[in-house]
């Protein structure tokens, strides 16, 4: 946050910049959480926001993260992610693999085994 003191035209005035508030979207309470509701600031003006833009305001502050989310797509692998460390000469092991928070021990679960991908079983 900040100003600065302008002169433009014929008339001093004040330039205040805001910082985005952590608590996204702000809306009109009368007309709700849509698009005739929703603003985003597009230059000098204020335009409707689309239901993407109101929908991804949501998700960067609601805590959430990729990371952390459940894939509706249960049939997983990790080779791409194998291939990019081969490529680099890095090793892709287990271990590695918990450190980046790609595999979970079962441990939280009360067990000792590991979730892992197919190719680690073999």
């Amino acid at each position: 946050m900040g100003y600065e003191p302008q002169h433009i035209g014929d008339k001093d005035i004040i330039a205040v910049t805001i910082q985005k508030g952590t608590d996204r979207p702000y809306y009109l309470g009368s007309k709700g959480l849509k698009p005739s509701g929703v603003y985003v600031r597009n230059g000098t003006s204020s335009d409707p926001a689309t239901d993407t833009a109101i929908r991804r305001m949501i998700k960067e502050t609601d805590g959430d993260s990729f990371e952390s989310m459940r894939s509706l797509e249960q049939n997983l692998s990790f080779e791409a992610a194998k291939k990019q460390f081969e490529k680099q000469n890095i090793p892709f092991d287990a271990a590695k693999m918990q450190t980046l928070g790609m595999m979970v021990s079962f441990l939280q679960r009360k067990s000792t085994k590991l979730l892992q991908p197919d190719f680690w079983r073999n």
